[in-house]
């Protein structure tokens, strides 16, 4: 069980988690249900403590969340490892075509390291 304490502590760290972030200039894309915890702590809380635009795309579709990624050039991704995993098969991947993300936070279950390594080799993007 998740405490209020740990919501809260999650929140913060997922805040800070890019040294580089420049506080209300930068957005965060959510391709992820709030319902879910990893949603709503990194998603939601944890972008308006770092005073980011909260981008939310409704559904895990890639297409819906590269349109989002072009639209707002948010900085940080937050999703499942499903999207991450389409997103290392999408053509224009190695073409750096979503420049303006520095780093991607999977969730709900783990992301494989063969597939973190795959998107780091390719885009450079810190993945946690």
């Amino acid at each position: 069980m998740l405490t209020h304490r740990n919501l809260v502590a999650a929140a913060y760290q997922s805040a800070v988690w890019d040294p580089d972030l420049e506080r209300g200039e930068e957005a965060t894309l959510a391709v992820l249900p709030l319902h879910h915890p990893h949603a709503l702590i990194l998603g939601l809380i944890g972008a308006v403590l770092a005073a980011s635009t909260i981008v939310l795309v409704p559904t895990a579709d890639l297409e819906d969340a590269i349109a989002a990624a072009k639209e707002w050039g948010p900085a940080t991704l937050v999703g499942a490892p499903g999207i991450f995993a389409e997103l290392a098969d999408w053509p224009h991947l190695r073409k750096r075509s979503l420049r303006s993300l520095r780093s991607c936070v999977s969730g709900l279950v783990d992301l494989p390291a063969e597939l973190a390594e795959l998107l780091h080799q390719f885009t450079r993007i810190g993945l946690g």
